[in-house]
Formats: C-alpha cells, structure tokens, sequence
C-alpha cells in the first residue's frame, strides 16, 4: 500500500516522482518493506508500508535521530547525515535529505545481510538523495 499525504500539499505529480525514488532505493537495498519520508517536525510526507510494520515506527525514527545526535555531540560531530543499523536480519536506515528525513527498513536473509555492502549502497544512494531534496523542496516552495 502507497499512502502519499495530501495534507502536506503535495502535487499528485510529486507524488509520482517520489515514489519513483522510492523505487531507486528498494532497488539499492532489496528487500525494503517500509519507507516514510519525514519534515522537520515529525510529520509524514510520504509513506510507503507493508503489512507488519508497527504504527510506532515514526516515533522510533525521531528517537534514532535525536541518540545519534547526541553521540555525535559527544564525538565532536555536529550532524549525522546517514545510519544503519544491522540486526540479524534486517537493516534500518536513515538519511538526510535537507530538511526532510528518509527512513526505510529492509529485511533480509542472514547471509546476503552480511555481504550487504551498506558503504557502496551509501554511495548509490547519493543521486536518489539529491532527487528527493529537489522534488520535495519544489515541493514545498511550487
């Protein structure tokens, strides 16, 4: 189920153009079941979900944001632009994209999760990022 938020003022062909981005990165990480895209304050932009994706995943998503800040303050890093985390068999990422967040999570098979290479999937990701910092400040501004 897509579910684009129309509260927010996005144009049904930003919406498109979204999520074919949204696309891009279940292409670079397979296995992506849930994708929301977040302002500043917390609200949603877009959201993508499978079924079995907890409700409180937002919540969790702010709550990641704000204890990597904090650990980057105690590193003398001032932001963090990107995160994984890796479980057995998932991956949780982040990624800033200007004033807006995107977040996913991808499960995985055990192995394939321990070959993923998450810097080269970094890497690919940077042309999606722009994409989405683009689309989603015209967004907000046309």
């Amino acid at each position: 189920m897509v579910c684009c938020t129309g509260c927010y003022g996005l144009h049904p062909s930003a919406t498109e153009q979204i999520a074919a981005q949204v696309r891009e990165v279940k292409n670079i990480f397979p296995g992506t079941n849930f994708v929301v895209i977040l302002e500043p304050d917390g609200k949603i932009v877009f959201e993508e979900v499978s079924a079995g994706i907890e409700q409180g995943f937002v919540g969790m998503v702010a709550a990641l944001k704000r204890a990597a800040l904090q650990f980057g303050n105690t590193l003398g890093q001032k932001e963090c632009p990107v995160i994984h985390v890796k479980g057995s068999r998932n991956i949780f990422s982040y990624y800033d994209v200007g004033e807006h967040l995107l977040a996913f999570f991808t499960e995985m098979p055990g192995p394939m999760l321990e070959m993923f290479d998450t810097h080269a999937a970094d890497n690919s990701m940077g042309p999606v990022v722009q994409n989405l910092m683009r689309l989603l400040t015209n967004a907000v501004t046309g």
